[in-house]
């Protein structure tokens, strides 16, 4: 019984589980990870960073505090800006700036069942991540 015991630890920590599939939550996490760091890379470089949105191939080109990187998303739908409104097939910069944006941004995420958005607050530099409400 302890040779199993020993045996399965021993397993579990040479073969741990890896979910290589996206989903929506975890893209929308992903994008969340990506806004915090162009927004703590822009305040550490002291210099205003540009991301690039290219919706019809779902990829974001951003700068960062090690450089240019490039993000592929499956399920990226949509984004929405306080000034463009909801961009759905086009290409769309956005700069951050080390003192602050001024619009709110919205990046939704869509599986065909399931819509989540992320968030991105200009006020308190916040971003959450939403289900859309189903009403």
């Amino acid at each position: 019984m302890a040779v199993l015991f020993i045996l399965s630890l021993i397993l579990t920590l040479v073969f741990p589980s890896i979910n290589i599939s996206q989903n929506v939550h975890s893209e929308a996490k992903k994008m969340a990870s990506i806004l915090r760091y162009i927004k703590s890379s822009c305040i550490a470089k002291k210099e205003i960073l540009k991301m690039k949105v290219i919706l019809k191939e779902k990829t974001i080109i951003y700068d960062g505090y090690k450089g240019v990187s490039i993000e592929k998303f499956q399920f990226l739908d949509a984004v929405e800006t306080t000034t463009k409104g909801i961009i759905t097939d086009s290409e769309l910069d956005i700069f951050f700036n080390p003192t602050g944006m001024r619009e709110e941004l919205k990046f939704y995420f869509y599986d065909g069942k399931e819509k989540v958005f992320v968030v991105y607050n200009p006020f308190s530099n916040q971003v959450k991540i939403k289900n859309e409400q189903k009403n």
